[in-house]
């Protein structure tokens, strides 16, 4: 394993990944199945609760469909197991039906699985002849951390292999041919000599038989413990569970499947038995099975390959009984034609004799295992690249992506390490990370995995790290070549090993490396040690690292921009001359804010832009003075509202111009306009005198003017009495005079007797 901080060029990290990766990730979690859909240029995955459709090329959403199990539904789950996370429905089936293109989807539906046909390119939309809803019991799992394979073929019907609901509170694992024309068939349910204790690797369709991988408690070496045995069962497509067996398959049988390292001595051989991935190449027939050490011992994993030819051979061989529980198995002849698989409907294909389903044969790999000390396998994924074999590793912990190449030297064979590339983010734990699938595209050379938080897509190479010509050869990436035109390494369809393969080996890794800068980092926030902050960002020269006399990396390793900058005064100008003029003058002097000026939210300058100082007076006499007194104030041009007064005065000099000031204005009249004046008369009213006794007399009367004005400056009405008049009449009223007032009175005549 290489350490994520050595400087191996081989190493990828997960910040380098996403480079040139795509990744789709939201709120959604436990993505796991996946279909892929070339002729739509899509992908569609199964995640907790969700199904989405993502675009193949730029890996956008395309559409998110919820299905969530009913309240109802999570209730009753919730009585039968202490879990509430597993009462959700995981969706674990997505199969492509080729002569509607219609999709199956199924899911745990909390613990009640539960399968629906939808369109490819709507996942609301539902597609049902009579049903709606269709049981998923046998097609998937009711508990999502059970193992579930299935495989819908060309004929329209679904082989799965799973663990069904409880009977009794016992798992039923079986395996299961679904949407048949015939009827429904499973393994022979609770028969261990059938199915004991299985992992469920992979179905493969291939000619007229299914093929299921898995691995389980051995049956042949009970007495010596609870022994792991792979498997590899085969049952007829045409197979119709007619007669004694109904409902169950009457051409399935098992053998196993081996995969072992001989050791020094070329007599014992180091065996690895938990099978843990199947891979399916099918354009030249091979297959390749990773297999795991068991994990209470050392940790290791081992590769092997198989043909289909071996695998069709060794079905022929005979069948394992025993006499009772307790003796040994014993090999018992067979008839060949009970080994035929014919689509003819005249011909019955024979029953499997009850008990007799495991074979004496193992299959065994044409060469020894392949193996890889230091990790355990999750998944294995394949590509043949003209005349090279690519095998892709993902660790079964989730954190590793390995790629190897498979060289050849005469009899011997063994894989090189390529690239290790990190899968998982720095900022989720161990605990909390999953690969669950892993597919290959072999169109486009590209990687989809599923994962707990995400969905990945990764390209099979990285050529644009290797910035030389020596490191790109040193590589020895298989779909890596150096492009002398433009002086670069670079992905090509057309391999550079295709017509010297034989010069392919392992990477070089004590070359002589150029350093190479890292792209740039982000830009974050920082500090400088006066204070201010910056932007910044970094490389470093790690991509790759120097090497064996290597050069380093020209330039700067941190970049700087946009720091604040805060405001300071520029040096006080010179003083103003002072004006040589009599009375009392001033002089100035004037700074800035440039030095520097502020930027980027930098502090302003605090203080006074000008300063002004007294000059020296300079008295004015009669004799020198060059100015003339001051007129009077003009006339306010305004009587209201506020005007304005002029007053000037002349310069005296002999023919020198004054520098004074000789006009002056000042304000006047500030008070605000009245507007809109009314005029009221109250009625006439009699004065009353106070002598009454003579009815002869004069009658006065009086009346007021009242003055209605809206002032300019105030929206409040005011009413104030503006004029009074008298008139005088006779004692009835008439013949009245109008005075202005009683103000001008005749001198006060002498007092009578």
């Amino acid at each position: 394993m290489i350490a994520n901080n050595s400087f191996d060029f081989r190493f990828v990290s997960y910040n380098e990944l996403l480079q040139n990766g795509k990744i789709y990730q939201n709120d959604d979690h436990a993505f796991d199945a996946i279909t892929i859909d070339q002729q739509r240029d899509q992908i569609i995955i199964g995640a907790k609760n969700t199904i989405i459709r993502l675009s193949l090329g730029d890996f956008h959403l395309l559409e998110r469909y919820k299905w969530e199990s009913s309240t109802n539904e999570k209730t009753i789950c919730h009585h039968q197991t202490q879990s509430f996370n597993e009462c959700e429905n995981y969706i674990r089936v997505l199969a492509l039906r080729s002569h509607d293109q219609s999709l199956l989807t199924c899911g745990t539906n909390a613990y009640h699985p539960t399968c629906i046909w939808r369109r490819l390119d709507s996942l609301s939309t539902i597609i049902s002849n009579n049903e709606k809803f269709i049981s998923g019991n046998g097609k998937s799992p009711y508990n999502s951390q059970h193992s579930s394979v299935y495989d819908l073929i060309d004929t329209g019907e679904l082989y799965s292999a799973t663990i069904s609901e409880p009977v009794f509170g016992i798992n039923d694992p079986l395996i299961q041919r679904s949407f048949s024309q015939t009827k429904q068939l499973r393994t022979q349910q609770h028969d261990s000599n059938w199915l004991k204790n299985p992992y469920f690797v992979r179905i493969l369709n291939i000619g007229q038989y299914v093929y299921i991988f898995f691995r389980e408690i051995s049956l042949e070496h009970l007495s010596c413990g609870m022994n792991v045995y792979s498997r590899v069962a085969r049952i007829c497509k045409y197979d119709d569970g007619t007669m004694k067996f109904s409902d169950t398959f009457r051409s399935y049988s098992k053998l196993r499947l081996s995969c072992s390292k001989k050791l020094t001595n070329e007599i014992t051989s180091f065996d690895f038995n938990e099978l843990q991935s199947i891979y399916f190449y099918s354009s030249l027939n091979l297959i390749y099975g990773a297999f795991n050490l068991p994990k209470s011992g050392l940790t290791g994993s081992a590769i092997c390959i198989y043909t289909v030819d071996q695998l069709e051979s060794i079905f022929k061989s005979s069948f394992l009984t025993q006499k009772s529980n307790e003796s040994y198995w014993t090999s018992s002849p067979i008839e060949q034609d009970m080994e035929k698989c014919e689509s003819n409907s005249s011909y019955e294909i024979p029953s499997t004799p009850s008990g007799r389903v495991l074979r004496s044969g193992v299959l065994k790999s044409s060469f020894d295992a392949l193996i890889l000390d230091d990790i355990r396998i999750g998944h294995l994924l394949v590509d043949h690249f003209y005349d090279v074999t690519v095998v892709f590793v993902i660790t079964l912990d989730g954190l590793w992506l390995r790629k190897y190449s498979l060289i050849t030297n005469e009899n011997d064979k063994k894989l090189c390490l390529i690239e290790q590339i990190e899968l998982k983010p720095s900022m989720i734990s161990s605990n909390d990370w999953k690969v669950n699938k892993a597919e290959f595209i072999s169109k486009t050379k590209e990687i989809i995995i599923t994962t707990s938080i995400s969905v990945l897509k990764i390209s099979v190479a990285r050529c644009s790290r290797f910035n030389t010509s020596h490191l790109c050869t040193a590589s020895m990436d298989p779909y890596c070549t150096w492009d002398n035109y433009y002086q670069r390494c670079t992905f090509s369809r057309i391999s550079s090993w295709k017509i010297s393969r034989q010069l392919l080996i392992c990477p070089i890794l004590n070359i002589t490396i150029d350093g190479g800068w890292t792209p740039w980092s982000s830009w974050f926030m920082c500090q400088q040690e006066t204070g201010e902050k910056c932007q910044c960002r970094t490389r470093s020269c790690t991509q790759p690292k120097p090497q064996f006399d290597g050069k380093s990396c020209q330039g700067n390793h941190i970049e700087i921009s946009q720091c604040e900058v805060h405001g300071d005064w520029s040096p006080w100008s010179t003083w103003s001359t002072c004006p040589e003029t009599c009375g009392k003058t001033f002089r100035s002097r004037t700074r800035t804010c440039t030095n520097p000026t502020p930027k980027n939210n930098g502090r302003l300058c605090i203080g006074l832009e000008r300063e002004e100082e007294p000059c020296p007076e300079i008295i004015c006499s009669s004799e020198t003075s060059r100015l003339s007194d001051w007129s009077e104030w003009d006339v306010c041009s305004k009587s209201c509202g506020g005007g304005i007064q002029k007053r000037r005065r002349t310069c005296l000099s002999n023919g020198e111009k004054c520098n004074e000031c000789l006009d002056e204005i000042r304000l006047c009249n500030e008070l605000p306009c009245l507007l809109h004046p009314v005029t009221i008369w109250s009625n006439w009213t009699r004065i009353t005198p106070k002598d009454r006794s003579n009815s002869d007399d004069m009658i006065t009367e009086t009346r007021t003017r009242f003055v209605c004005t809206l002032s300019s400056s105030s929206d409040q009405l005011e009413i104030n009495s503006d004029k009074v008049i008298y008139r005088i009449c006779n004692n009835k009223g008439h013949d009245c005079q109008q005075i202005d007032s009683f103000d001008n009175w005749s001198s006060w005549s002498n007092w009578s007797g």
